[in-house]
């Protein structure tokens, strides 16, 4: 939780690294990702826990370093920056055998974006190349865990619309797909979730996510994006009850 506070809490819009590129060159790494991001792979159906999902359960372990990556991507002390880093890293030989063929090509680009991303010192290109190969992960580890898959991308969709957020420009269309996203899965999950409390809130959010990027207010999107992220702690601990 502390952390994903600190990734909501980021430095302004108009930090870098210490990057020495001019925005022309930063508006051309924003297109790119633009360009690279929005189409993900569909939900896959959930499958129930077993022994036999050791490959699955692997898959979610290793997502974590990728995870704490994204929220650690926008922090001002760049030694804990290159620490995340190098624990993804450590992590990327060991799992990529387990990934699909399709996934093993994405994870390989998504890992030399993130190299790239930090040599020009770029924040917003680093946090979501990271999210993606922690989106990669959870996808393919779908029934490692007593937390629907679903609820892990609800995670991401939260994680990818903040780091449009903090980008420079934002990337308001990308915060568009970003909602879509969420809003795909959470029609999924939303049926399994037995408090309505947590319903009502969880909508109320989704729906604030995209009434913020639509009109383009900030304070609206920062809101709401950092709200969905805290529900979704909610619903993980839900599901891992007793």
């Amino acid at each position: 939780m502390a952390s994903k506070l600190l990734f909501m809490k980021a430095l302004p819009l108009s930090i870098l690294f210490l990057s020495s590129c001019d925005k022309a060159a930063q508006n051309n790494s924003d297109n790119a990702t633009l360009a690279a991001v929005p189409n993900v792979p569909e939900t896959k159906d959930i499958v129930p826990s077993t022994p036999g999902n050791g490959r699955k359960a692997k898959l979610l372990d290793a997502a974590e370093p990728f995870e704490v990556l994204t929220e650690t991507a926008f922090d001002q002390d760049t030694k804990k920056v290159d620490a995340a880093i190098a624990k993804a890293n450590a992590a990327a030989p060991t799992i990529r055998p387990s990934l699909t063929a399709p996934a093993q090509s994405e994870f390989d680009k998504r890992l030399a974006e993130i190299k790239a991303a930090r040599a020009a010192g770029n924040r917003a290109d680093l946090a979501q190349s990271s999210i993606e190969i922690y989106r990669i992960l959870v996808s393919e580890g779908a029934g490692g865990s007593p937390v629907p898959s679903e609820v892990s991308l609800l995670d991401y969709a939260g994680f990818r619309y903040m780091a449009d957020l903090q980008a420079t420009p934002i990337r308001w269309h990308d915060m568009v797909a970003a909602t879509s996203f969420a809003k795909q899965n959470w029609a999924i999950i939303r049926p399994q979730i037995k408090d309505t409390a947590t319903v009502t809130k969880f909508q109320a959010v989704i729906d604030n996510m995209a009434a913020g990027a639509a009109i383009k207010n900030a304070d609206r999107a920062k809101a709401s994006g950092g709200a969905e992220l805290d529900l979704v702690d909610v619903l993980e601990k839900s599901f891992n009850a007793p």
